[in-house]
């Protein structure tokens, strides 16, 4: 049997002025929030992450938590506590994250530098047994014929932690989209 706590919000002191990204309520939900890095936070990050590739980040784990910190440095140590709050706020509990500049797949390696950078801010990340390492990458195409669901794109978004990958204990799911080509909006 599950019991329901409630957790007090905030859980963790509010910054009083959030520096290094913009907030505000997502257009898709009133449950989502959304942060926008500037350009220039994500210039400054990556800088700061330049001389390790991805490589060193899926074999190094505590270097993920240093990327944490440098980018919760930069920020001047307001975007953790944003971040924690979000997540635990039962009225929100999801962000929509838009680092400036990091739009397509040329900038890959660096969205999952950034990533990791945001996740680790969070908290420890899970092994991901399908792709062997802390994170996946995957393309989604309209002519998928993948057993998965996230590489369909006609389907409904569904996230779960019921452990159908991992088998430990699932917190949070953070997905990021790298790119989007062809896509049109349709109109009703």
């Amino acid at each position: 049997m599950y019991a329901f706590t409630p957790i007090p919000a905030p859980v963790m002191q509010p910054p009083a002025l959030i520096v290094g990204c913009s907030i505000k309520p997502a257009q898709q939900s009133d449950r989502m929030v959304e942060l926008t890095f500037p350009k220039s936070i994500v210039e400054e990050f990556l800088q700061a992450v330049s001389q390790w590739p991805v490589q060193s980040l899926e074999y190094k784990s505590f270097l993920r938590f240093q990327f944490g910190k440098i980018l919760g440095e930069i920020c001047a140590d307001t975007l953790r506590p944003v971040l924690v709050n979000t997540l635990m706020n039962r009225a929100t509990g999801a962000f929509l994250i838009k680092p400036e500049g990091l739009s397509d797949v040329t900038h890959a390696e660096d969205v999952v530098k950034f990533s990791t950078a945001i996740a680790h801010l969070l908290g420890r990340s899970n092994f991901h047994a399908m792709s062997g390492v802390f994170y996946a990458r995957f393309v989604v195409e309209n002519n998928d014929v993948s057993d998965s669901y996230l590489c369909q794109p006609h389907r409904v978004m569904e996230l779960h932690n019921d452990g159908t990958f991992v088998n430990q204990i699932t917190d949070y799911v953070l997905m990021m989209k790298i790119d989007e080509q062809n896509m049109r909006e349709e109109t009703q």
